[in-house]
């Protein structure tokens, strides 16, 4: 299920001929009936009602610029879910991929493209950074987050919840409000490829549009420099290239998607142009590249209380 809301790039319409060929179930975002800024916790909570996620094996809340990595078996969720049979709550960590240097825009798949990534085994073993949660329909109660599912009774002893290596999940991030983990050995078996940044000039689109939680709020140099991570060369995804091209190519052999697609690339290009010659984007630019080059490595995250 895929929800949308305020696009103009031609995203809606390629969404719903993906729901007309049966791929995907396409819905507009509830926050746009009742005119809310808050879009994520709106269409999770709308999506819950639905009956390809009550019906579901397993559920997850994820975003466009995120990519499950599997590291077991034939690496599909399949495997994983085989590896961990016990298992009715897998958390994965984040590993986000900086720019890799790339400024223009093109038509090419971000997981070929960004190959570098934060640093994968920090020094600083507290280093804690975003999780999405993989969650089954044996799990016991809960209401559903964009990073975690909120048990009712975390204590249950049917709750089964490990991280991204089989590990048990911590207690008290069982028990808390936590939306992160310590990093250091949670990528052993899956991982969230994150991309939050992609392109210098994607970004620039992305800076306009503000974030997913409360629209309109600005995506300027400080979300640039905190997200653009530069340090890690990172590519256990790429052996994986090769079976999503056979997948997009059999989707792009329908006519209609394949013009909708290249009406969207150009779409994309021309908005670029556009920014690229507005005095706040240019100049938001300039920063970005300055920044990128002049460091590789982004400021060491805290543990915040109650995240």
């Amino acid at each position: 299920m895929i929800f949308t809301n305020d696009c103009s790039d031609g995203t809606l319409e390629i969404l719903d001929r993906l729901d007309a060929l049966g791929h995907v179930r396409h819905l507009p975002n509830p926050a746009d009936i009742i005119e809310s800024p808050r879009y994520q916790p709106l269409a999770i909570k709308y999506a819950m009602q639905h009956q390809e996620v009550r019906n579901a094996g397993w559920i997850i809340s994820m975003d466009v610029d995120e990519f499950i990595n599997i590291h077991v078996g034939d690496r599909t969720l399949a495997a994983l879910f085989k590896e961990n049979k016990e298992a009715n709550v897998i958390s994965l960590c984040h590993l986000d991929f900086g720019c890799n240097g790339i400024e223009h825009y093109a038509d090419r798949l971000l997981t070929e493209q960004m190959t570098v990534c934060d640093e994968k085994f920090p020094a600083k073993p507290v280093r804690r950074r975003g999780i999405k949660t993989l969650i089954r329909s044996t799990a016991p109660p809960y209401t559903m987050g964009n990073h975690r599912p909120f048990f009712e009774n975390p204590d249950d002893t049917k709750l089964k919840w490990i991280d991204g290596a089989g590990r048990p999940f911590e207690k008290r991030r069982q028990r808390g409000r936590h939306k992160g983990m310590p990093c250091n050995g949670a990528y052993e078996q899956v991982q969230i490829n994150h991309y939050p940044v992609r392109s210098m000039e994607t970004y620039l689109t992305k800076a306009i549009k503000g974030n997913a939680i409360a629209i309109n709020s600005f995506h300027g140099i400080e979300y640039w420099v905190l997200r653009n991570a530069n340090v890690d060369q990172e590519d256990t995804i790429q052996p994986l290239l090769k079976q999503t091209k056979v997948a997009l190519s059999k989707l792009l052999s329908d006519p209609i998607l394949s013009n909708l697609h290249q009406k969207t690339v150009a779409y994309h290009k021309a908005k670029i142009k556009e920014l690229r010659s507005d005095k706040k984007s240019s100049k938001l630019l300039e920063a970005m590249k300055k920044a990128h080059f002049q460091s590789t490595k982004r400021p060491q995250e805290t543990e915040e209380v109650g995240n």
